[in-house]
């Protein structure tokens, strides 16, 4: 029993229903977790398989630990000066049929034992919010496209052969299960997600490019429908390799489609997609000048993993709360919000507690709020002040037949941070009407208070004949050249980082091209 916190501010609420919220506490990454085995499938192509240098100078892992003053990858170190290795996180990664390795976490899950991919990132992540044991399968290889080689069955024609592959190689590893890893103790497993990281062969090729957003939706139906699972959490790395400067039509529309397949109102809480532009590195701070392998940057590669394995435990979390865990946010007011489970006793109360302050392990009661709710009614928000900058942590707990002095179930600690920078305010412009091959001058209006840095990122779609002056300024030149007998609108969007905001502020115009 976790006892009561003594510190800041709490909020007590009771309900008309039993609520029993599900936890992620964190572990220490070194015991083995509870049964049943949360099982991941890290899938795609070649920068899945990882491509990051472990050594060799900038951009490799031993070069992030050296220059590490904080200690912030000190979890990736043990202290007898080798690579940490996880037993509450396996891994097992069939490269080829001679060349199998399974164990532990730790370094050198890439392409080869030298190198590393997202996993080492994911997994971290995934070990600290789960109290279960996890697996991570690798199904990934080189080359390979997703109109051909991973080819779902619903999108017509042939099947993929690495799309059967994926498969036999998730009930493989399975079956395997106690042989692979000894320390099994047998109570079962259960599939908890997908993480997939391709792209490169569908945008080098205008058809392939042309019929990404349908493959990918119709990729994730077909892999929920054949592992059984209806609902698998499914999370999308862009293929961002060229950072914000990327400029290459296909480029640009394939990663739209990436973008636009979570926002299907069927993937709604289930699909997410994470935009790995910002995590490039150019070739001078990198082992490589490989663009297409992130420039063979192993931290490019740790973050990827770790943004992904963020979006992961959000669409694991049922509670999906508001702010997002480690969000920015202005100083001041600050509404929290969150999804109550489902009820497993109707009738019976609930005391619901929002515990809120600046120490996570010193949460208090300033004051209690109380209110009784009518039946069917819920509660799921409450506004508290932050007034300073700096990290502030709250939590929701309930408590078992609607007794405060009972047995509280907790749910995680989420944390957001107080900045007195604003987000950005972005109007697009007007709509626009045009003829091809008209120069327009885009008017957009950015408002923002100055305190740090923007970056800005115009994109066309459809892409096909749009060229930018430049795509990273407020208001550039567009020229869009494109025959046709009918119309066509033309969206264009226009995101603005803020860098203390993960999430970009945006906002779109139209063109209509006439003929």
């Amino acid at each position: 029993m976790k006892a009561h916190r003594a510190g800041c501010f709490r909020v007590v609420f009771l309900l008309a229903v039993v609520l029993v919220f599900w936890a992620c506490s964190p572990v220490s990454g070194q015991p083995a977790g509870k049964s049943p085995v949360k099982v991941f499938v890290l899938a795609g192509q070649s920068n899945m398989e990882g491509k990051g240098a472990i050594s060799g100078g900038a951009g490799t892992l031993e070069d992030l630990l050296q220059n590490d003053a904080r200690g912030t990858y000190s979890y990736l170190g043990s202290a007898n000066g080798q690579w940490a290795v996880r037993d509450d996180v396996w891994i097992t990664y069939e490269r080829s049929a001679t060349s199998i390795r399974s164990g532990g976490l730790t370094v050198g899950y890439g392409s080869n034992d030298t190198q590393v991919g997202p996993e080492l990132g994911f997994g971290h992540v995934m070990g600290d919010a789960l109290e279960s044991q996890i697996l991570l399968i690798k199904t990934c290889w080189g080359g390979k496209s997703l109109a051909v080689d991973f080819r779902p069955p619903s999108s017509g024609g042939a099947v993929g052969f690495y799309y059967t592959e994926m498969l036999r190689l998730v009930d493989k590893a399975l079956a395997d299960l106690g042989t692979t890893f000894p320390d099994y103790d047998g109570q079962g497993y259960a599939l908890a997600g997908i993480f997939w990281h391709q792209g490169w062969n569908d945008r080098v090729n205008q058809g392939f490019n042309d019929e990404y957003e349908v493959n990918l939706a119709n990729f994730i139906r077909d892999v929920r429908r054949d592992l059984g699972t209806p609902s698998l959490p499914f999370v999308i790395a862009t293929t961002g390799m060229s950072g914000w400067d990327e400029t290459h039509p296909r480029a640009l529309s394939l990663m739209e489609a990436q973008l636009a397949v979570a926002q299907y109102r069927e993937f709604q809480g289930t699909v997410a997609t994470v935009d790995t532009r910002p995590f490039y590195r150019p070739a001078s701070e990198s082992p490589s000048g490989q663009a297409y392998h992130w420039n063979s940057n192993a931290v490019t590669y740790l973050d990827i993993g770790i943004a992904s394995g963020e979006a992961m435990k959000e669409l694991l979390d049922p509670m999906a709360p508001s702010p997002a865990d480690q969000a920015t946010v202005p100083v001041g007011d600050v509404v929290l919000n969150w999804t109550n489970l489902e009820p497993t006793v109707a009738g019976e109360p609930v005391f619901v507690d929002v515990w809120f302050g600046t120490e996570p392990n010193a949460l208090s009661p300033e004051y209690d709020y109380t209110r009784v709710l009518g039946a069917g009614e819920d509660v799921n928000t409450v506004t508290v002040n932050a007034p300073l900058a700096g990290p502030y942590y709250w939590e929701v707990v309930s408590y078992v037949n609607g007794d405060p002095a009972g047995e509280p179930i907790h749910g995680n600690v989420y944390t957001f941070y107080g900045s007195t920078d604003r987000p950005p305010t972005v109007d697009a412009g007007e709509d626009r009407v045009a003829k091809s091959g008209e120069a327009i001058q885009l008017n957009a209006t950015v408002v923002d208070d100055g305190v740090s840095a923007l970056t800005y990122a115009w994109r066309a779609y459809p892409a096909e004949g749009v060229v930018f002056s430049a795509t990273d300024v407020e208001d550039p030149i567009v020229t869009i050249t494109r025959n046709s007998r009918q119309s066509i609108t033309y969206i264009l969007t226009l995101a603005v980082n803020d860098e203390l905001y993960r999430t970009p502020v945006k906002d779109s115009m139209e063109i209509i091209l006439r003929p």
